[in-house]
């Protein structure tokens, strides 16, 4: 998540950015296709975003940008994540202590997961500060 907040004397805007895009299609003569298509936005979004950035910052020099959660929100998720994650891999330990292999297989595959989707999320949210010349390499698609 990329934000962009701005706070001059009683005020707050933040915006949140996403690029997804859908196509429905519907073939006139080819029933055997999907009527469901996907298009790639890597360019055109990144593009936007550095646009979008170059102005804001020359409109307000001011400004302040964010990425990710709030940290009063992230850390926790963190420390929660570290538990989880310990706490299955001593589910593992004890299962195979216990000759149970199949249940140690079950959780040790469900415990890679885990690891996969949330450190890409817990990566992506991550707190901070950026500047508009210096967007976050592992939030932006290649150019």
């Amino acid at each position: 998540m990329i934000g962009v907040s701005a706070s001059p004397p009683g005020t707050s805007h933040t915006a949140i950015f996403a690029a997804y895009a859908c196509r429905i299609d519907q073939p006139a003569r080819n029933r055997t296709a999907s009527i469901l298509t996907y298009g790639r936005l890597d360019r055109a979004y990144s593009v936007f975003v550095r646009e979008l950035h170059r102005r804001i910052s020359n409109a307000a020099p001011l400004i302040r940008f964010e990425q990710g959660y709030r940290p009063l929100l992230y850390w926790p998720s963190l420390v929660a994540f570290v538990a989880i994650a310990l706490g299955l891999a001593a589910l593992v330990v004890r299962a195979l202590q216990a000759d149970a292999y199949g249940g140690a297989a079950f959780i040790c595959a469900f415990l890679a997961l885990y690891l996969w989707h949330s450190t890409n999320f817990l990566r992506r949210n991550r707190p901070g500060v950026y500047g508009h010349d210096a967007l976050p390499k592992d939030l932006m698609p290649k150019p």
